[in-house]
């Protein structure tokens, strides 16, 4: 870059600079120790000095700029620097109009940069003109007031093991904050927009501080959270606490969930990382920091900065360092990109650098399920199995619930019926006949199962017969575990009526076909296509519940189908 054109970006940046210590407190006190005397241009300098000693005689800044400048104009010494700063406040106010409003997160760090810059121009100057005038000690006395002398640690550094040494070394396993699932270290949460991430970190939460089991099945260990909502404000976390706790709102060791609202901490390049630090000195039993969400924790970045390898890994790094000093997690929510059902993996669609993938400990990925799961949350990572598992939600109180394994819920529920009914049968079957079962045309029945040979849930057995395939059996057809376990789920209306009246342990096949074909009961295609996270978690819960009885029920009839073809494999 030329100097003509340097020249105008230093001068394009000063404006800046004075238009949002002028219009931002936050910006004025986030940069007024780094305007060093020397760093701006003349008349940028004199309108920041004159900022600089109202706001340190009245501890905010002035209302109208130019009245400042009326007042304080008498006080330059020579007319036309009046009259030129004047002309400056002008371009100024035309450069930004009224409204116009200012990125104080993205205009801090670009400041702090430029002021770094001016500080060792201004002393390479100085310095230069000391070698000129022969005084080698002076340029060295300018140079060493803006660059910090290099430093040797003479802490002893560890030797390092050999390949015997190491094998016979003990070393601590990882800090597990949820069995076999969660253990220390940076993780990232990522999943598409309003898909129930925060509701997860939330849920989690909870279960971390009360020592409830996550999701109703994993084992949790017990301590304090740190919940930074860096998007929600006080009314909002109050309102979703409370639908959490179903009621419970005395439920012990909720004194030790800490909720920091919108506003209430700073982000990684403003202290944040420091008041962390502060946080864990207080609270020794902390066991787990949830960031929501991390863009705005991390450092603010140009466009042209999202996807930097280099820009990111400098975010995590000192976060990831942290984690591990203190043997406590730190979740990160984060975003998938757009396309991300294009990809094998979701874990490949993380938004911005690769680096956040590259640089972390374990990942997770919470999506939508492919047919009756409301969610899969997929889990890698250094110290964990790689695993899928489903998830239903629960609308009632917005909480994950544990389903099992995400293969067990591939297919969809028209799909599934049609496997029960094969299963039942025991025979080959053609199109007409699983439709005159199930109340469907044999020609939408023709599709649904050619998708489901090529996910080999059914095989093709002579001309237009189909069979049930093993992974069929041992796939589709499988107990849902729901978190009360010792509650059964109450049916309603005909629903409960028809079930009370016609379920027969001894014979559960005979039970699904009555249940299936009476045309009373409520059916798949009567219920909502989907049952993911909703604005209002009441929306409509007697549907929810009769579809969880529903769905409840086909799996108690499918276990049974199940062990059918055990014992037939058995003889």
């Amino acid at each position: 870059m030329d100097l003509k054109n340097n020249t105008e970006k230093n001068s394009c940046l000063e404006r800046g600079i004075i238009f949002g210590a002028a219009t931002s407190l936050e910006y004025f006190e986030a940069v007024k120790d780094q305007v060093k005397p020397g760093i701006l241009s003349q008349y940028p300098a004199i309108v920041f000095n004159w900022l600089s000693d109202y706001y340190a005689e009245n501890h905010k800044l002035p209302e109208d700029i130019y009245g400042l400048f009326q007042l304080k104009k008498a006080g330059l010494k020579k007319s036309a620097t009046a009259h030129l700063v004047g002309k400056f406040l002008e371009s100024l106010s035309d450069e930004y109009p009224a409204g116009r409003s200012f990125d104080t997160a993205l205009m801090i760090p670009e400041t702090r940069k430029y002021c770094e810059t001016r500080r060792l121009q201004i002393a390479m100057e100085r310095a230069q003109d000391q070698i000129t005038a022969g005084d080698l000690a002076g340029a060295m006395g300018e140079l060493q007031k803006v660059v910090k002398p290099v430093t040797i640690s003479q802490e002893k550094l560890s030797p390092g093991y050999t390949g015997a040494e190491i094998l016979q070394t003990t070393f601590s396993e990882p800090a597990w904050i949820i069995k076999d699932l969660l253990p220390q270290g940076f993780s990232p949460l990522c999943g598409p927009p309003k898909k129930g991430k925060s509701w997860f970190a939330l849920n989690l939460a909870i279960s971390i501080v009360t020592g409830e089991p996550f999701l109703g099945r994993f084992e949790v260990t017990q301590g304090s959270v740190l919940y930074l909502d860096f998007e929600q404000p006080e009314t909002k976390i109050k309102e979703r606490l409370k639908i959490c706790l179903n009621g419970d709102q005395d439920r012990p060791g909720l004194e030790n969930l800490y909720l920091q609202p919108k506003g209430s901490w700073t982000r990684i390049h403003q202290g944040g990382l420091e008041k962390l630090e502060d946080f864990v000195k207080d609270h020794p039993d902390l066991k787990l920091i949830i960031i929501d969400v991390w863009r705005k924790f991390s450092r603010p970045r140009k466009a042209n900065e999202e996807n930097s390898y280099g820009a990111t890994y400098e975010d995590i790094s000192p976060v990831k360092d942290f984690a591990d000093k203190h043997n406590l997690c730190v979740l990160v929510i984060h975003h998938l990109s757009k396309g991300w059902r294009g990809y094998e993996s979701p874990f490949e669609a993380f938004l911005g650098s690769t680096a956040l993938a590259g640089a972390s400990d374990n990942l997770f990925a919470l999506v939508k399920g492919k047919s009756e799961a409301d969610g899969v949350l997929w889990a890698t990572g250094r110290d964990i199995e790689e695993s899928q598992t489903a998830l239903e939600f629960n609308r009632e109180n917005c909480t994950w619930e544990y389903l099992g394994e995400a293969g067990q819920f591939d297919l969809t529920m028209d799909q599934n019926e049609i496997v029960h009914v094969l299963a039942e049968a025991g025979e080959p079957m053609s199109p007409k006949e699983i439709g005159e079962v199930i109340g469907k045309s044999a020609a939408n029945i023709s599709e649904k199962l050619f998708r489901m040979v090529k996910l080999d849930r059914v095989e093709k057995s002579g001309y237009g017969k189909y069979i049930v395939s093993r992974k069929g059996i041992d796939t589709t057809i499988s107990p849902i575990t729901t978190k009360s376990t010792n509650t059964p789920i109450s049916p309603i209306t005909s629903l409960n009526n028809h079930l009370e009246n016609t379920v027969k342990p001894d014979n559960p096949l005979e039970t699904y076909r009555t249940y299936r074909t009476d045309e009373n009961t409520p059916i798949s295609s009567n219920l909502p296509e989907t049952h993911g996270p909703l604005d209002d978690p009441l929306n409509d819960p007697a549907t929810y519940r009769t579809y969880r009885t529903y769905r409840s029920t086909l799996n108690d009839v499918g276990e049974a189908v199940k062990e059918s073809f055990r014992s037939r494999d058995r003889v």
